[in-house]
C-alpha cells in the first residue's frame, strides 16, 4: 500500500513540475489587433514613398480615388456600394472574412482599357492631325478609349468591385456581351476559372465611372479600403 502511495505521489509530483514548466514556456500572449481605421497607417506610408500610383476605395465618403506620393490625384464620387457574396448554382462560395481596412493586391480593369492609335494614311490629308486648321481637329481621350457600362477591378484572392455606370457615357462606347458573366460563373463552377470570394457592387454616373476606366494606372497598382 504504500508503495502504491509513493508511485501516486510521484506521479502526481512529477505532473505538476510538468505543468511548471510548460507555463513557464508558453509563449506570450500575442498582441491586441490594431484599432479599426488604424491598420492601414504603415501600408499608406508605405505607398506615399513608393513612388507609384495605387488605388483608395473610402467606403464611407462614398469614393473611389487615384493616388500618389500620398495624394489624391483624382476622385470619384459612388453612389451606392453593397458587398454580395457570389453563388454558383444556388450555392454559396467560400468568404474570405473581413474585408474593410485591408489592401487588396494586383487590381487590373475587366474588360481591359484599350486605347485606340490614331490612323495616318498617306496622301490622305484628313488623317493628319493640324490642330491650327479647325477643319481637322485631333481626337481627344474620350473618342480614343472606349469603355464599357459596366466593368470590374478585379484583384488578388478572387476579390472585385464590378462597377455599374448610370447614364450615357461620353465619347466612344465599348459593346460587352451580356452572356460574359453568366459563361464565367458557369465555368468557375466547373473549376475551369477562379470563381470570386468577394464581390462589391458599385454604382455611379456614368461621366464618373467613364473617367476613372480611362484614367486607370497602368500595370497592377494596390488598393486600399478604407472604412
Amino acid at each position: 500500500m504504500r508503495k502504491l502511495t509513493c508511485v501516486l505521489l510521484l506521479l502526481i509530483a512529477s505532473a505538476a513540475l510538468w505543468a511548471a514548466k510548460a507555463k513557464q514556456a508558453a509563449p506570450p500572449p500575442p498582441p491586441p489587433p490594431a484599432p479599426p481605421g488604424e491598420r492601414l497607417v504603415d501600408e499608406r506610408g508605405r505607398l506615399a514613398l513608393s513612388n507609384k500610383f495605387y488605388l483608395e476605395l473610402s467606403v464611407g465618403a462614398l469614393e473611389i480615388r487615384i493616388c500618389h506620393s500620398g495624394i489624391a490625384v483624382a476622385t470619384y464620387k459612388l453612389t451606392s456600394l453593397e458587398v454580395a457574396y457570389p453563388r454558383v448554382f444556388w450555392m454559396p462560395r467560400q468568404r474570405l472574412g473581413p474585408w474593410i481596412d485591408d489592401v487588396w493586391s494586383k487590381a487590373r480593369l475587366d474588360p481591359t482599357k484599350v486605347v485606340q492609335r490614331v490612323r495616318i494614311v498617306p496622301g490622305d490629308t484628313s488623317t493628319i492631325p493640324t490642330p491650327d486648321k479647325p477643319e481637322v481637329i485631333p481626337p481627344s481621350l474620350e473618342e480614343l478609349t472606349p469603355v464599357p457600362q459596366s466593368y470590374a477591378v478585379r484583384c488578388e484572392g478572387n476579390r472585385a468591385i464590378v462597377f455599374n455606370l448610370d447614364g450615357k457615357i461620353p465619347g466612344a462606347v465599348l459593346k460587352t456581351e451580356d452572356s460574359r458573366s453568366h459563361w464565367h460563373s458557369f465555368l468557375a463552377a466547373l473549376g475551369f476559372e477562379p470563381s470570386e470570394s468577394l464581390r462589391l457592387r458599385a454604382r455611379l454616373p456614368a461621366p464618373e465611372g467613364a473617367a476613372f476606366y480611362r484614367s486607370f494606372p497602368d500595370g497592377e497598382p494596390e488598393l486600399l479600403i478604407l472604412p
